[in-house]
């Protein structure tokens, strides 16, 4: 049955090579419009192991994503999204984004619904727009992602820049259990661009003319009665009080792109006790437009406690991205070398790997 499944793949990519740029289906009626709109991500893992290793990963293909978006406008001043995964492991469908954005003008919006909390532009930004398969370690242990709230988000033009704030069940996505005697989580997002817009994606595909430039900031508070996760390394929801803040920076010009993030957290336990987590993320890539390549580099920092000594984990990543269509339709190879997971390995390099993805977007 794998063989078939890997044959399977293997024709499907084929099929599609020459297929044109995505184009979203819309709708037109009285009152508004909607759009559909798809992504499928498939990848082929290969994992470096040792003999003696019992939890390795096993070498396979699989399903990345495979997600259905529909949205929309309504009335000139509302706009919808519901954001849709299909998962495979367990059959099951999963609400990403669920969401209804009030914007009377163009500077100001009101979003109410489930969606990506304004913190870290790495995070907020599309897996799809990246320039490697996945995000650092430093950017999915305590750095909120999706969550249930409402955010303002007002763009000033005179001075380039945009202010997003929020508040948040703190629960996180999907999460069944319900930190009811808890308080809400409350961020801060600031973004300053003083050379003009840039392109919500990562890389420079565009081979933008000028050079373009952003600086954010973020700040976060929560107050967490319970954990909404059983394991120990998942800082999103630890019963305590919890402090965030980080910065990050971004360039583009002619094909060059370079991007850094730095986030810290402070934990003050509701059982007693304090520590500090965090790290960086730096990385660079530069677009050869007559070949569609674009290699990449990208080097993160992760300590998940200042309380535990030799505990950073420390990753280099390696890619290679063909873009014959973009991001609408691109194939990523991507490297990670783990020079640094954790003190009780004694072989730091067993758990590097090799990533494969194809990526279409329609």
């Amino acid at each position: 049955m794998k063989n078939y499944g890997e044959v399977l793949l293997a024709l499907w990519v084929v099929s599609i090579w020459s297929l044109p740029v995505a184009a979203e289906s819309a709708l037109e009626y009285a009152e508004g419009r909607i759009k559909i709109s798809g992504r499928f991500r498939a990848a082929y893992n290969y994992q470096f192991n040792f003999a003696d290793d019992e939890d390795h990963k096993e070498n396979r293909f699989y399903i990345h994503q495979a997600r259905l978006r529909f949205g929309g406008q309504l009335y000139e001043v509302f706009e919808y999204d519901v954001h849709l995964e299909f998962r495979s492991h367990d059959e099951a469908m999963e609400a990403k984004d669920i969401r209804v954005i009030y914007k009377p003008v163009s500077a100001f919006a009101v979003t109410v619904g489930q969606f990506k909390v304004p913190y870290s532009r790495q995070r907020v930004m599309s897996t799809t727009k990246l320039q490697f398969q996945t995000r650092p370690n430093v950017t999915d242990p305590f750095v909120p992602g999706r969550d249930i709230g409402l955010m303002i988000g007002l763009a000033l033009p005179e001075t380039r820049s945009k202010f997003y704030c929020g508040m948040f069940t703190g629960n996180g996505i999907n999460v069944s259990r319900d930190d009811s005697e808890g308080k809400p989580l409350v961020t801060a997002r600031i973004e300053f661009q003083p050379l003009g817009a840039l392109a919500k994606n990562e890389g420079d595909i565009e081979r933008t003319a000028e050079p373009r430039f952003l600086i954010g900031g973020n700040l976060a508070y929560s107050e967490d009665a319970d954990s909404a996760s059983s394991n120990p390394q998942y800082l999103r929801t630890l019963p305590g009080i919890k402090r965030l803040y980080g910065a990050d920076a971004t360039l583009k010009y002619r094909g060059f792109f370079c991007t850094a993030e730095i986030h810290r957290a402070a934990f003050n336990l509701k059982a007693g006790g304090s520590f500090e987590a965090g790290g960086y993320v730096v990385q660079a890539g530069y677009y050869i437009p007559f070949l569609r390549l674009e290699p990449c580099l990208r080097y993160d920092e992760f300590d998940p406690s200042d309380l535990i000594p030799s505990n950073t984990e420390k990753t280099v990543t390696y890619g290679l991205n063909f873009l014959p269509h973009g991001h609408n339709m691109k194939l990523m190879l991507n490297y990670y070398q783990r020079l640094k997971m954790r003190s009780t390995d004694s072989r730091g390099w067993k758990e590097d790997d090799i990533q494969l993805l194809w990526q279409v977007l329609f």
